[in-house]
């Protein structure tokens, strides 16, 4: 759609994720129109999400070739560049370096500080040690950390504040607090750069409709639970131009009924599961409430079906989708015997409770051979911890030796892959080179060292047992080390 036509923006809603992911697949034909080998975009919230989606995608069509699936602020930002640009489609490389992105920022952030440290940045400056070899500004581990701080505050700024970020660029309506911050938004080229996220906005909204190609294709979001406002702000700008189709699961359809807003809040809402689950929701309602008459909303299919004998898990489902509050004459519910639809394993330790899981992703695999790995999403509260412990319980093999020494395989390892999960988390030998890293640069503290000899691969190293490297920190606390690693350490 061009020139003057209304374009739409499309909310499908459900509290079922692979409805959801039905419906799209369902839809995908006509959103990417008839260039079946132009890579099309859809924006994800997470790298788990992807995984999971293009599996379904793929189930549902047969194929889902050419299909990227970019994280919320590559690929609305990419929506944006495409149109501002003159281009037909959603252009999805992204590859192209982002000079306002928080490892960017941070890195163009030291040199202005070092330079004009007797100036306008004297109180940012007193937070770092900086020098200059053969031209170029070199820094310690602290200040690099301090200017990513700083960077993550002028993103913030910058990417949900995009007026008052313009605004303190220009030196307007600065409050004296903040007026190192704007003279650094000023410096950055918050307000003057091509490539500024602001400037952007800002000129996505002053392009005329007109200049939009007719056919351009629709911008696609799947599986977003919440959106900022600096997203949604975006998002209304580009449903002015384009189509734009949002697919979010939310815990309960009653949410975005006429009327019904103050329920999201969840000191008003009567359902305590759902108070807690419908947190994020309150920013889809938002978006909804501001989006123009015309927008189409709809909704996708109903809650669970079990017949006239719901389950546990399906009576919680209904219980949550319903928004119906606590009701004590009702609750709790009556649960059968071979009632296995919601069920709690106490174990001890980690370790062991990740075993459990294997026990019982075992048994349901051997009951129901239709059952992939790929539909099975395991959650925790503390992926550091039990992210590792799960993907080396998972690749083990059962194998059964005989007396005679015959070995039987008694069942094969359940392939995992852990989404979302840092390098420190995934990877010990980083999460040690940055500690050294930490400790090089600034004072060494006993706590500091009593967490390195913590860690595996540094008791190997140097031949201690895990009781061992504990005495170790117990003997520090002891000898009353504070920190330092000795006179001259302390004396610099």
């Amino acid at each position: 759609m061009a020139g003057e036509s209304v374009m739409a923006f499309v909310h499908h809603r459900s509290n079922r994720v692979e409805r959801l992911a039905e419906h799209l697949a369902e839809h995908l034909p006509a959103f990417r129109g008839n260039d079946p080998f132009a890579p099309f975009p859809v924006v994800v919230g997470s790298r788990a999400m992807a995984r999971w989606l293009s599996h379904e995608l793929a189930t549902h069509r047969g194929v889902a070739a050419g299909i990227v699936y970019p994280l919320p602020r590559r690929g609305i930002f990419a929506a944006i560049e495409s149109l501002l640009s003159g281009l037909e489609r959603i252009d999805p490389d992204l590859d192209a370096p982002d000079p306002f992105a928080p490892d960017a920022l941070a890195l163009r952030i030291l040199p202005l500080l070092h330079h004009e440290r007797d100036g306008a940045f004297a109180r940012l400056a007193d937070s770092i040690t900086t020098r200059t070899e053969n031209g170029r500004v070199v820094a310690d581990f602290r200040s690099l950390a301090f200017a990513r701080e700083l960077a993550d505050v002028l993103d913030r700024l910058i990417h949900e504040a995009p007026d008052v970020a313009l605004r303190w660029a220009r030196g307007q309506r600065v409050p004296e607090d903040h007026a190192p911050l704007a003279h650094l938004l000023a410096r950055l080229g918050v307000a003057e750069a091509d490539d500024s996220p602001a400037a952007r906005l800002s000129a996505l909204e002053a392009l005329a409709p007109s200049r939009v190609p007719e056919g351009f294709s629709p911008l696609v979001l799947f599986g977003l639970s919440t959106l900022g406002p600096g997203d949604r702000r975006r998002l209304r700008a580009l449903a002015a131009k384009i189509d734009v189709h949002l697919f979010s699961v939310v815990p309960t359809l009653a949410f975005f009924e006429p009327g019904r807003r103050a329920r999201v809040e969840p000191e008003n809402v009567e359902n305590p599961v759902l108070a807690a689950l419908g947190r994020g929701s309150a920013t889809l309602v938002d978006l909804d409430v501001e989006a123009s008459p015309q927008d189409g909303l709809h909704e996708v299919g109903p809650g669970p079906d079990a017949g006239a004998s719901p389950s546990l898990l399906v009576r919680l489902q209904r219980w949550i989708a319903g928004a119906d509050p606590l009701d004590a004459d009702r609750i709790p519910w009556p649960v059968g015997d071979d009632d296995a639809s919601f069920a709690v394993h106490a174990a001890p330790g980690a370790l062991r409770q990740c075993e459990v899981v294997r026990d019982l992703l075992l048994e349901a695999f051997a009951a129901d051979r239709t059952l992939m790995p790929k539909d099975v999403v395991i959650q925790t509260p503390d992926p550091a911890t039990y992210a590792p412990l799960m993907s080396l319980v998972l690749a083990r093999e059962g194998i059964e030796v005989a007396d005679d020494g015959t070995r039987r395989r008694l069942f094969e390892p359940i392939p995992a892959v852990a989404a979302d999960i840092g390098l420190r988390e995934q990877n010990v030998v980083a999460e040690i080179l940055l500690r050294l890293l930490h400790l090089a640069s600034g004072r060494i503290v006993a706590s500091a060292v009593a967490e390195l000899l913590a860690l595996e691969p540094v008791q190997a190293a140097l031949g201690l047992s895990a009781e061992a490297a504990a005495a170790a920190g117990a003997l520090l606390a002891d000898a009353g080390f504070t920190w330092g690693g000795c006179a001259e350490d302390r004396e610099r």
